[in-house]
């Protein structure tokens, strides 16, 4: 049996009440779809190519963008899975939570992980407010096969979500750059609300 748990409010603890409302209802949702566009992009050379494919990410788009859908279900864990379709290309990932062993403010708040294949991302949450309001995922580490990455093979990544100041649209933009070869993707745009009858 899925169990709900809205891993984004137990990592920020008190801090999740400060978000803004349409950011809380994304993260509130479950088993509702969300769909919206996006822009994809990046590194056109083949290894960077490759990866994508290997990884399920979706190629770059060029100046075009294509739709995009993200539904969030849940698994017996505890865990979110996110379901993602760029124009129909799945892209799956799985998203926890998991203690802070290096966080010295004993204020007992987690990280984020997130896994793909054979990869395990482990993220910070922070609310930032200036100069505009959003939610980023600070990268901290990642793992393959449970082996931790040594710094300079890491990836630069980054991840925010925020509203648009001008159609109140929950809008994102993710960026992936790996050493030496490139950026593995970026994607930004936006998504709906789920229309309910």
């Amino acid at each position: 049996m899925s169990v709900y748990r809205n891993v984004f409010a137990i990592a920020m603890g008190n801090r999740y009440n400060g978000l803004p409302k349409v950011i809380q209802e994304f993260h509130n949702s479950h088993h509702q779809v969300w769909n919206g566009q996006t822009l994809v992009n990046g590194s056109s050379n083949i290894l960077v190519s490759t990866m994508r494919f290997i990884l399920g990410m979706p190629q770059p788009t060029g100046q075009n963008t294509i739709p995009i859908s993200l539904v969030v279900t849940f698994n017996d864990k505890g865990e979110q899975t996110w379901k993602r379709k760029f124009a129909g290309k799945k892209f799956y990932s799985t998203l926890g939570n998991c203690q802070d062993n290096n966080n010295n403010n004993n204020d007992k708040s987690s990280l984020i992980y997130e896994k793909f294949g054979l990869l395990t991302q482990y993220f910070r949450l922070i609310h930032h407010v200036d100069p505009y309001e959003r939610l980023s995922m600070e990268f901290v580490y990642c793992c393959i096969l449970g082996i931790k990455l040594p710094k300079f093979l890491e990836p630069t990544i980054v991840s925010n979500t925020s509203i648009n100041p001008n159609t109140g649209l929950y809008q994102f933009n993710v960026k992936v750059d790996l050493p030496i070869v490139g950026n593995l993707i970026s994607y930004q745009g936006y998504l709906n609300k789920p229309k309910y009858d």
